[in-house]
C-alpha cells in the first residue's frame, strides 16, 4: 500500500503561504494588497488609496445595499501605494453602499455612505 505524502502549508502572516518540504521554503505569489485611506461619506466620489506588492489589474465595484452591482470599473495598479478615484457617482441617491476591490487572488469589501 502507497502511502500519500502531503506538504504542509506554513503560514507566515494573513496573506503569504509558504509551502514547507524538507525544510525548504516556496513562496507563494500571492499579490498582497490593502485599501486605505478611503472617504467614508461621498457625494460625487469616492476616493481611495490602494497598496500593492505588484503591479496588477483590480476591479472596483460598488453595490447598493442588496448586492446589486451599481458601477464597476478598472484600474492599473503599481507596486506601491496608488490613488484611486470612482467618478459620476452623484446620480445615485442617498445611502448605504458596498465598495468592492478585486484582484485575481482576493478582495476587499468596505461599507460607505452616500450623503
Amino acid at each position: 500500500m502507497q502511502r500519500l505524502v502531503f506538504p504542509k502549508i506554513c503560514r507566515l502572516s494573513y496573506f503569504v503561504n509558504y509551502l514547507c518540504i524538507s525544510g525548504a521554503q516556496l513562496k507563494n505569489s500571492i499579490d498582497e494588497f490593502s485599501v486605505t485611506n478611503l472617504t467614508n461619506y461621498f457625494e460625487s466620489a469616492v476616493l481611495f488609496d490602494v497598496s500593492t506588492t505588484k503591479d496588477s489589474k483590480i476591479d472596483v465595484s460598488i453595490l447598493n445595499a442588496s448586492g446589486n452591482l451599481i458601477k464597476q470599473q478598472s484600474f492599473t495598479v503599481y507596486n506601491g501605494a496608488n490613488n484611486i478615484v470612482v467618478q459620476n457617482l452623484n446620480s445615485l441617491t442617498p445611502g448605504l453602499y458596498i465598495l468592492q476591490v478585486r484582484n485575481k487572488e482576493q478582495f476587499v469589501n468596505e461599507k460607505i455612505i452616500k450623503k
